[in-house]
């Protein structure tokens, strides 16, 4: 039956133990159920195990639609909506019908039901599906903010703050409130991606919060990161050198040091060569920031170390990683450091030399003519 379907899928997905011929076949035998079969819990488990396998099944999802929208307001939970949310959108199961009548269901809810990150999951879903109801929103703002401090976590300030700076009406109140909530917590409940996403959302509202800034740059100095993170500091440090918080500010300094230091002892696991180009290029601006924002800037031995060890990372990655923004990110970077890697530059040069035409718009011709024509090469 339904239940017996949703329970094994979901003991499976928990386990990560992803026996495809399993999952398709119990696909299989849910769509040929009937849909009254099925109540919210059941969707949102079968729906929550094959986005977490990864699984794409299009007619079992919308077999899943079809029952979610037959079934009531009163039948679901807010953890149910953001279950079956989070899995649509996850797996990009466009379904504009479903989104609608779950939002729906979302306003007509208890507030004292939602629990933080159901909430923030609702609301990246929506983004992430890019159905936006500017009703939902509002509604949704009011009620996290009626949600005491002390019952958030890291993760859900980040992935609210992130949906609400990608929607097209950030919410200042909202801001202001998620600030005094981040505040209340000790720096050690955030990690790497939300100190990332909570950074970059206040940056990208141009609101300058000198206090929450301080107060995440402490929790990133705190943070282990790991190989994998390279997007993460690339975020926070480009965030930072576009806040108000200035440059002097002993902890930015300390966050960055405490940046260029882990790098250099970690083996970046990535191909991602615009995370690298945005990490050395954050860096850079620091560096110029740090010299008062006028002149010639004069690398420490630090900073040295910091760009050599880039420069290898840059030498060893394949060819077909790089992009015409990547290529420029770290010329630029290199150039405004002051520090000539010819070996680098020229690098960079036969690399963009086989990039297909394809790849290239006027913008990011000119970016990349103008970025190498301040390494002072004749190329």
């Amino acid at each position: 039956d339904a239940q017996g379907v949703a329970l094994v899928l979901n003991a499976y997905a928990k386990l990560d133990m992803i026996d495809k011929d399993l999952f398709m076949y119990l696909g299989k035998v849910a769509e040929e159920l009937p849909a009254g079969s099925f109540n919210a819990q059941a969707v949102s488990n079968v729906a929550n195990a094959f986005a977490r396998a990864e699984m794409s099944n299009p007619a079992l999802f919308a077999k899943l639609s079809e029952m979610a929208q037959s079934l009531s307001a009163h039948q679901f939970s807010s953890q149910g909506v953001s279950t079956i949310l989070n899995a649509f959108a996850k797996l990009d199961v466009q379904d504009q019908m479903l989104f609608q009548h779950l939002g729906n269901v979302a306003k007509t809810m208890d507030t004292a039901t939602f629990q933080p990150q159901a909430l923030a999951n609702i609301l990246n879903s929506f983004v992430k599906a890019e159905v936006y109801d500017r009703e939902l929103f509002s509604h949704l703002a009011i009620v996290a903010e009626e949600i005491p401090p002390e019952e958030y976590g890291g993760q859900s300030i980040g992935v609210m703050l992130n949906a609400f700076i990608r929607s097209p009406d950030p919410n200042p109140q909202l801001f202001r409130y998620m600030s005094k909530v981040a505040l209340s917590l000790p720096s050690r409940l955030f990690e790497a991606q939300n100190v990332a996403l909570v950074v970059n959302a206040f940056a990208k509202a141009g609101i300058g919060d000198t206090a929450l800034f301080r107060h995440m740059a402490e929790a990133a100095i705190n943070l282990e990161l790991r190989s994998d993170d390279a997007q993460n500091v690339a975020v926070i440090m480009n965030a930072f050198t576009k806040s108000e918080v200035s440059e002097s500010d002993p902890l930015v300094a300390q966050l960055f040091s405490k940046i260029a230091h882990s790098i250099q002892i970690l083996k970046l696991k990535t191909t991602n060569t615009q995370a690298i180009g945005n990490i050395i290029n954050s860096y850079a601006r620091h560096m110029h920031s740090r010299n008062g924002g006028v002149g010639v800037v004069t690398p420490t031995p630090e900073d040295e170390n910091l760009f050599r060890h880039m420069s290898e990372l840059a030498m060893q990655l394949d060819e077909h990683c790089f992009d015409p923004l990547s290529i420029t990110l770290f010329v630029n970077s290199f150039s405004r450091a002051g520090i000539a890697d010819e070996k680098l530059f020229y690098h960079l040069s036969r690399i963009t030399q086989k990039l297909p035409i394809s790849e290239f718009d006027g913008q990011s011709v000119a970016n990349i003519v103008f970025s190498f024509s301040r390494c002072d090469i004749s190329d």
